[in-house]
């Protein structure tokens, strides 16, 4: 059947609109959320002399190990590490416990503790901004702890944060608060976590990740990602389960001068994931896409431990960072 003339202009114009709408939308929620900062200005750690900042979490929600695990983790090397610090919380649960374990001249001078409510996340705000949708799909799907998604998903946020609390600092390194596990852990190791001259032989001008799939896995995930109908996608055109990706989470290392970058590439992504209606499910499926993706491979260092190594490939950085 053809269509007449105005008929064809109509469908056009009407084809137009729901173009133009759909870019508004994207627009102004995009505005909001870049402009958008989780932190007050005003919070400061007075000593600007240490090169590297920590930043980690704690949440009580149900997850890998107990909160009582996560206690013991956290106290393992929070309080004597030499470096600067910032974790965050979100409610008393964990920050009276922290508080209560860390040297008083160590509060508010190299470590900051920060509450921040899960519903305060810029991921989170992201996702209320306007896409509630997929947001209330990711609630059902996994479960009650759509709260997992959005604390994985605030990783990169939380360093960018931290940072601007403490602009001094050169290396920003994320790390899970339960990345030191050993049960007798000597503090000197934590003391001496990460040495300075250890991260100095990291490329600066990349982001260093940890991968456990092997060299063949890498190179099957990139091709994986390059799969676009269109190169100028920014997404493959079907949906990765990064999990079975085998980038490690635990620890993300960058230096100050790409922060800004690879922040900004996460969130793009991860918007371009929910106009696509693509299931987040945490920061890893984000990174991935990002550092398999020929456009932006050249980013990112994914360290893998050696073949010799005896524990798990994990906790790889936290060795190679204090031989």
């Amino acid at each position: 059947m053809k269509l007449k003339p105005h008929n064809l202009i109509k469908l056009c114009l009407i084809s137009l609109g729901i173009i133009l709408l759909a870019t508004l939308i994207w627009y102004f929620t995009r505005e909001k959320f870049y402009n958008y900062s989780v932190t007050s200005p005003e919070l400061k750690l007075t000593d600007t002399t240490k090169k590297v900042l920590i930043v980690s979490g704690l949440y009580n929600i149900p997850g890998k190990h107990s909160p009582e695990s996560y206690k013991k983790y956290v106290a393992n090397w929070l309080p004597y590490i030499e470096n600067a610090a910032v974790v965050f919380f979100a409610d008393d649960y964990y920050y009276d416990y922290v508080k209560s374990i860390i040297p008083a001249e160590k509060m508010g001078k190299t470590i900051m503790l920060i509450k921040l409510p899960i519903e305060e996340f810029k991921t989170y705000k992201l996702y209320e901004a306007g896409f509630k949708d997929n947001f209330e799909k990711i609630k059902k799907v996994y479960d009650a702890d759509y709260r997992k998604q959005m604390i994985w998903g605030e990783k990169i946020n939380f360093m960018y944060e931290a940072y601007l609390l403490y602009p001094s600092a050169d290396w920003i390194m994320w790390i899970d608060a339960g990345y030191f596990r050993d049960s007798e852990l000597d503090p000197e190791i934590a003391k001496s976590f990460p040495k300075l001259e250890n991260l100095e032989k990291l490329d600066k001008n990349k982001t260093h990740l940890v991968r456990l799939c092997t060299d063949d896995w890498l190179d099957k995930f990139r091709e994986m990602v390059s799969a676009k109908s269109n190169p100028d996608n920014m997404l493959a055109d079907k949906n990765i389960d990064y999990n079975s990706a085998y980038l490690a989470g635990g620890c993300i290392i960058t230096y100050k001068s790409n922060l800004y970058d690879i922040w900004f590439l996460y969130y793009k992504y991860l918007q371009h994931f929910i106009l696509n209606n693509r299931e987040f499910l945490d920061d890893q499926m984000i990174l991935g896409h990002i550092a398999f993706d020929n456009a932006h491979f050249g980013k990112f260092n994914l360290i893998k431990a050696p073949d010799d190594y005896k524990k798990d490939g994990w906790f790889y950085v936290k060795d190679l960072l204090t031989a």
